[in-house]
């Protein structure tokens, strides 16, 4: 690997930007058969000489070698091709010129005939006349179909083709030559075979596929995907997939998304997994379907006067064929993904209260299937599948079924409510819903699709994936023994996990799921599993970007996946990136070798020697340090390449010291079976050997890969004309029927909110209450707390006759009831008062019916009784008087986050929640290599930026006490501590990125608008608001440490 220091702008420019211009000089026809080229064998040779260029100028680029390798292969592969062809032609020409000749000779006999004859009566033409007449009417029905779909999905007009063609176009804009994948009507749709029909392709003859393929490798002609015990297979050859998951609807921009995707196929990736969020593309009830990225949620429809390029789901598919990669889509509906009720609409349970999500209850059944077979033909439609031609070579439905633990979520809920004791039915019930999942994409969904389900119970025609982090070689082994993996299905890892965080929590001190990891320990366990026949790795996540909006799940933050091999804002996180990025060129230069059939697996390891220090001598000790050995020699023929090549790899060895001590280990090579080869190996480590040379090791990371340093220039964007408008606690609402009730009990937020259709964190409840004289005490002093019934993941402000008295809030990575108590500052005279309670989400908990996840409503708001307590007496505040319940704030009813008016803002100094703008020039700055970076210290609650929602922000500061930790049978359940003693001075988020492609232009300023939830210190200015301009580039005095959570990495 070489530095970023060396030609830093060509290592971050994705391999499909190195290809030239292609020549659409024309060649004379004679001239080629002469010499034996077409016009693409000059093209792929013009390529290998650009190629060969390229590699003088970075000696050090492996990935620009195996390029130039695989062209070499092609051109050969053409140049055969095209030999066949012309002796083809030669024999055609032959039998023409004999018929031709017989033709002339019998024609007088034909005249002469009392019977006539037609054309249609020669075998030739009658039997040409019926195949065309086939095709004729597959071609009418294929249109009719067309049609149907095109009715009812209006939106779905443009093909997969042409956007992939925009998008390479775009990529290829200096070329003078057209697109190089064919126009739509080029691409054959009909013909593939498939295990079920046993047909045959319409192509006669087909490229060589590589065992590491990227998606342009087929021209977008249609795609035969199958699988054995061993890999996936496309069109009959088993391949090695490297992925990694992003998600479009926490990308914020289609440019954003597409920077990604370079920076995948740049390190290596040839698969990208995408989750579909339902919730995100139907937020309300009764509204159809929308797949446009991002969507508008907002109270109003936002006045964008900045930037936001409208896109859709299929647009983000095809930018993913455009770079060659390959896409797993994830369809759920449920998802989990630490996302808003793991993706499921909030409005589900709330319009069906007695629903059992992702069990046989009839209400999801129907939805359920309503959206899979929404999905699948709105996919369909737009020509994504692999077998017309599109990128999506898999599908999942479902995510994650399994068996519940009764006694765990009785603990982790802490509630034994109804809902609760109902929801555990025993594995016979939820493996029947497997099954069902599996009958409905069989029912919905094209025959050619190959389906996954992961982590838990699966159907029957679906392939067991796994979903974790070091766990995966004994997962491995225990599929292995009682399942189908690498019997007769292969091994999948689709969650190569990376990480997540929670707000007011640590890297090392999580108190769920865990913070991230290292590259070292990512790369150990990659390796361990690909050298186990694991032909299918995902990283989850490989770019997680942000929580929009109010999307994120419970106590999740905006920041997602933090850790993971891109950094939020889209930047590099080194050393990973190029540590994982050294692995993936290793691993795609011995594709040929994995892939390549094997007698039986589990592939079993050899032990190999170890040196003992004490007295000199090598021995095998247990089971520890083993290695798997991939060559021709041990694999018979069928790996050999079809002509001698000194730069293909012949033999990959796979070692591994699976102890705590530095061993030094010594092997023999088929390559080289007299002299063996001796390494040292760090503690739980791999190494990779290719023809008996050490080409990477887990545990060794160089400065090259290492050597960063990040510069951020604070103060780089002056703010301008600050100003604040107050959210009024006194809530009137006869002026606002359309968003409030009015009830003897609080109504809960999420049903008020689907009954409103209002999308927003924050709901306003009011009443009034009387106080007596012997409940405030004789000298009126008498403290008091107030006592509400919640749920966790809940935030509460009170104000008592207009004056904010305090808060309470639980931010866990979890969900059940809680009771969250505010004291009463101020004393209380007898009378009457009114109390008004501001309540906001802090997101819905991703889990759902596993894991402590409920099957139904999750609460948020006020869900029971409200309680007034004193030393005399408590006083039940529901149930006694009416309450005004009121969805969304009113700042958001009068469009403040959309240049609403602020006519009536004032400078604050009283207590209350804030609204705060403020504007911006766009400034210069290398937008290739720079980030623009919000830092906001202060409060909590929203951001918008040029109207749209950035999510919620939050200053709250890491913890420094470990979790707390109780056993409950079997089960180590985590809890958060909540002493605020534990706080540190560093923050869990205090940057937040300001998408480039959202800055105004033309001379137009950029709005700031914050809500900020907090009282008396509310109000923003400059001392907690500030623009940082940020990046990172190569130092020889800097290192970026492989570490979880390293600050310069990432801009968190």
């Amino acid at each position: 690997m070489r530095a970023d220091s060396d030609h830093q702008n060509d290592e971050k420019r994705p391999l499909l930007h190195f290809l030239p211009p292609e020549d659409t000089t024309a060649t004379a026809a004679s001239s080629d058969a002469e010499n034996g080229e077409t016009d693409k064998a000059k093209q792929h040779q013009r390529q290998l000489q650009h190629y060969h260029s390229m590699v003088m100028q970075h000696q050090h680029a492996p990935l620009l070698l195996m390029q130039q390798h695989r062209i070499q292969q092609e051109r050969l592969f053409i140049l055969q091709q095209e030999r066949q062809h012309q002796q083809l032609r030669r024999i055609v020409l032959s039998v023409c010129t004999a018929l031709l000749v017989a033709a002339v000779l019998c024609w007088p006999l034909v005249l002469s005939s009392s019977t006539t004859m037609s054309r249609d009566d020669f075998p030739f033409w009658r039997i040409r006349n019926e195949r065309q007449g086939q095709e004729e009417e597959k071609t009418s029905a294929k249109l009719r179909s067309q049609t149907t779909i095109h009715v009812q999905h209006s939106t779905s007009t443009v093909s997969n083709q042409e956007k992939i063609g925009k998008a390479s176009k775009h990529l290829n804009k200096d070329s003078s030559q057209s697109n190089p994948i064919p126009p739509a009507n080029q691409v054959a749709t009909s013909g593939i075979a498939t295990p079920s029909d046993g047909g045959t392709s319409s192509h006669t003859m087909k490229p060589k596929i590589s065992a590491f393929p990227s998606f342009l490798d087929f021209n977008n002609d249609p795609i035969e995907v199958s699988y054995n015990a061993q890999a996936l297979e496309l069109n009959s050859t088993s391949v090695l997939l490297l992925g990694g998951s992003m998600h479009p609807t926490r990308a914020g921009s289609k440019a954003s998304w597409e920077y990604a995707l370079d920076e995948a196929a740049h390190n290596g990736l040839n698969l990208i997994t995408i989750y579909v969020f339902w919730g995100a593309h139907q937020p309300f009830a009764n509204s159809t379907l929308d797949w446009t990225l991002p969507f508008s949620r907002e109270l109003l429809p936002p006045q964008r006067a900045h930037g936001g390029d409208q896109w859709d789901l299929a647009d983000a598919i095809t930018s993913c064929a455009a770079r060659g990669l390959f896409v797993h889509i994830r369809l759920g509906p449920y998802v989990c993904a630490e996302y808003s009720m793991g993706g499921i609409p909030e409005w589900i349970p709330a319009v069906y209260p007695n629903i059992r999500m992702r069990r046989m209850d009839p209400d999801w059944l129907r939805l359920m299937e309503d959206f899979v077979k929404s999905a699948t033909l709105y996919l369909t439609d737009h020509q994504l599948w692999a077998h017309q031609g599109g990128p999506i070579i898999m599908a999942q439905v479902e995510n994650e079924l399994g068996e519940e633990d009764t006694g765990f979520m009785k603990a982790a809920n802490n509630n034994d409510d109804e809902n609760e004791t109902r929801e555990t039915r025993g594995t016979s019930e939820i493996q029947d819903y497997a099954d069902w999942c599996g009958d409905l994409v069989q029912r919905v969904a094209p025959k050619q699709i190959v389906w996954t389900m992961c982590n838990g119970l699966v159907a029957d025609n679906t392939i067991l994936t796994y979903n974790g982090d070091w766990t995966s070689v004994s997962w491995l082994h225990e599929q292995h023994q009682r399942g189908r993996v690498q019997v007769d299905q292969p091994a999948m890892w689709t969650e190569d996990e990376q990480g997540f965080q929670i707000w007011g929590e640590r890297p090392d001190r999580p108190t769920d799921y865990f913070w991230g990891m290292a590259a070292r320990d990512v790369s150990k366990n990659a390796l361990r599993w690909i050298a186990r026949q694991g032909l299918h790795l995902n990283y989850y996540m490989w770019w997680g970007g942000y929580n929009r909006d109010r999307t994120a799940g419970a106590g999740i933050m905006n920041a997602y996946a933090s850790d993971a091999v891109l950094c939020p804002s889209g930047e590099r996180r080194q050393p990973k990136f190029g540590h994982l990025g050294g692995m993936h060129q290793v691993l795609t230069s011995i594709a040929h070798l994995l892939t390549a059939p094997l007698e039986s697996l589990p592939v079993i390891p050899k032990p190999v020697e170890v040196l003992n220090a004490t007295d000199g001598t090598w021995g095998i000790v247990g089971d520890t340090n083993v290695a798997f050995t991939y060559s021709h020699v041990s694999r018979g023929p069928h790996t050999k390449p079809e002509r001698e090549d000194a730069s293909v790899p012949r033999e990959a060895i796979f070692v591994e010291n699976n102890g705590e001590d530095t061993v030094v280990v010594r092997l023999p090579t088929s390559t080289n079976e007299s002299n063996k080869i001796v390494f040292t190996m760090n503690p739980f480590s791999v190494m990779v050997l290719v023809d008996g040379i050490v080409v990477f090791g887990s545990a060794t990371i160089g400065p090259e890969i290492s050597g960063f340093a990040r510069t951020t220039q604070t103060n780089y964007v002056s703010l301008l004309d600050w100003d604040s408008w107050r959210e009024d606690s006194k809530i009137n609402c006869d002026a606002s029927k359309a968003r409030s009730t009015i009830a003897p009990r609080p109504s809960e937020q999420t049903e008020l909110h689907t009954s409103k259709r209002v999308w927003s964190d924050y709901s306003w409840y009011t009443t009034s209450f009387e106080l007596n004289e012997s409940m405030v005490g004789d000298s009126g002093e008498e403290s008091m707390t107030l006592s509400v019934e919640t749920d966790k993941a809940m935030g509460l402000l009170v104000y008592i006759d207009g004056v904010y008295q305090g808060s309470a809030e639980n931010h866990e990575h979890s969900e059940g009831a809680i009771t969250l108590q505010i004291p009463i500052p101020r004393p209380l005279a007898a009378g009457t008062h009114e109390l008004s309670i501001l309540s906001e989400s802090l997101g819905y908990h991703n889990l759902v019916g596993r894991w402590g996840g409920r099957l139904g409503l999750k609460p948020k708001g006020i869900v029971g009784d409200v309680v007034l307590q004193s030393k005399k007496q408590p006083v039940s505040l529901v149930d006694k008087t009416l309450w005004c319940s009121m969805a969304g704030l009113q700042g958001e009813s009068t469009g403040l986050p959309y240049a609403g008016s602020w006519d009536s803002a004032e400078d604050l100094s009283s207590d209350g929640s804030v609204w705060t703008r403020t504007f911006f020039d766009t400034p210069m700055f290398d937008r290739s290599e720079q980030r623009l970076f919000l830092e906001i210290t202060k409060g909590r609650g929203h951001v918008w930026f040029n109207g749209h929602d950035l999510g919620r922000y939050w200053n709250i500061t890491r913890s420094d006490l470990p979790a707390s930790f109780i056993e409950d049978g079997d089960v180590e359940l985590m809890f958060v501590n909540e002493d605020e003693s534990s706080a540190t001075e560093a923050y869990s988020q205090r940057y937040y990125h300001l998408p480039q492609e959202l800055l105004a232009t033309q001379g137009n300023l950029n709005e700031l608008v914050f809500f900020n939830v907090f009282g008396a210190d509310g109000r923003h200015d400059d001392d907690s608001i500030s623009i940082k301009l940020s990046w990172i580039e190569s130092s020889s005095d800097n290192i970026f440490e492989d570490t979880i959570g390293f600050d310069e990495s990432c801009l968190v």
